[in-house]
């Protein structure tokens, strides 16, 4: 998976990076992501609302109505200031959430703009 750089931090504003390592801090704490800058090796950690995660088209499990369903990322909506998901129910209906953290999934709102 990669992120792109939303500050400025070097010359890495606008670029994209992979995905080293997710510290996800858990409740009240933040969530740190390493990215990897260079083909030397050079990590460089970021707070997650200083990225965005570049999810989008990509399939997820999410957990929901007590079983495990199958979803896709719709990627990071500047609206609603989080990232969108949308599963399928064994009834056909489709079904979006918001996620401020994308690495935490069941932290989530049925609420969108």
């Amino acid at each position: 998976m990669k992120a792109k750089v939303k500050v400025d931090h070097r010359d890495m504003k606008g670029n994209s990076y992979d995905i080293v390592r997710v510290v996800n801090g858990g409740e009240g704490a933040s969530s740190f992501v390493t990215l990897r800058y260079n083909e030397g090796g050079i990590l460089v950690d970021f707070n997650l609302s200083e990225l965005e995660i570049l999810n989008e088209g990509k399939y997820l499990e999410v957990h929901r109505n007590h079983n495990y369903r199958d979803g896709v990322w719709l990627g990071y909506c500047q609206i609603n200031k989080g990232y969108i998901l949308e599963y399928n129910m064994p009834s056909g209906r489709k079904f979006k959430n918001l996620v401020k953290n994308p690495f935490d999934r069941g932290n989530y709102s049925t609420k969108l703009k």
